[in-house]
């Protein structure tokens, strides 16, 4: 087992031997990788998959969400699962846009009419997410996690810091749909770092398969020499995690990949055979 490891790391002239391998082989081998590939962020994940206010910024970053809208919220609030407004213009107020496509709107009496890719209502009694097309789904406050469940949006407009307040209010109910979905989430990191791992490898197949098919390699054989030969790459970039660097990685795993999928395919080609 050693020396396989120290093959695949260190010797890429003898990765053409894996073009023979089985396809279940090959994409197992690659589903291993990328776990390997995502372990930093995973386990940092699992040991705090909260979000608290060091990551406010990222968080608004991310969802471009305006949180400063804090200090313009209706004056509304939910109490006893009963979402009541206090005056005429906070019943039909814009409240936050969420990545450009989600708007949440105060509506106290469902009559909000205005365009919107997604509508996020704040009705009386139940929240509804209304698409262009009309199509609605409602959801019952107390179906909401309990941190949504209760909130003034006056209390929160008031207070000292506006903004902090209603980043509470937004990610206590996001940390807790994190902690009962977890192992969902991890497993739904880990199936879409797959897809991206696996077409990132057709296409760079698709490019070796320009380069080397003239040496009799099949295009499906350079893709498994290029799974096996990413186990380096994937390895320096773990490790680059790990020292928090993280702007060349995609840059080494694609040079990498190349380089030792080179050195296979020439190791195999008769001396006296023009490239």
């Amino acid at each position: 087992m050693t020396n396989k490891i120290a093959e695949l790391l260190f010797h890429p002239k003898t990765l053409s031997k894996y073009r023979s391998t089985r396809a279940y082989k090959v994409f197992l081998y690659l589903l291993v990788l990328t776990i390997f590939f995502i372990l930093v962020p995973i386990l940092d994940f699992v040991i705090s998959p909260e979000l608290d206010i060091t990551d406010k910024r990222r968080f608004s970053q991310m969802l471009n969400i305006d949180l400063d809208v804090a200090k313009d919220l209706p004056n509304c609030a939910l109490d006893d699962y009963i979402y009541t407004c206090i005056d005429e213009e906070s019943k039909q107020q814009e409240i936050l846009t969420i990545l450009d496509i989600f708007k949440v709107v105060s509506d106290e009496d469902n009559k909000y009419t205005k365009n919107g890719l997604y509508l996020i209502k704040l009705t009386k009694e139940r929240v509804y997410v209304v698409n262009q097309l009309g199509f609605t789904i409602s959801v019952e406050y107390d179906d909401l996690p309990k941190s949504w469940q209760s909130f003034d949006f006056t209390e929160i407009k008031n207070s000292t810091y506006p903004s902090d307040s209603l980043y509470y209010l937004v990610v206590g109910g996001i940390n807790e749909i994190i902690k009962q979905y977890l192992p969902l989430i991890i497993i739904s990191i880990i199936l879409m770092n797959y897809v991206i791992h696996i077409l990132e490898l057709l296409f760079l197949t698709a490019f070796l398969y320009l380069v080397y098919s003239r040496f009799q390699y099949k295009y499906f054989e350079l893709f498994k020499i290029a799974v096996f030969g990413r186990t380096l790459p994937i390895t320096i970039s773990v490790i680059l995690n790990l020292l928090h660097i993280y702007t060349i990685n995609s840059l080494i795993i694609t040079f990498l990949t190349f380089l030792y999928v080179h050195l296979a395919v020439m190791k195999n080609i008769p001396l006296d055979r023009e490239f």
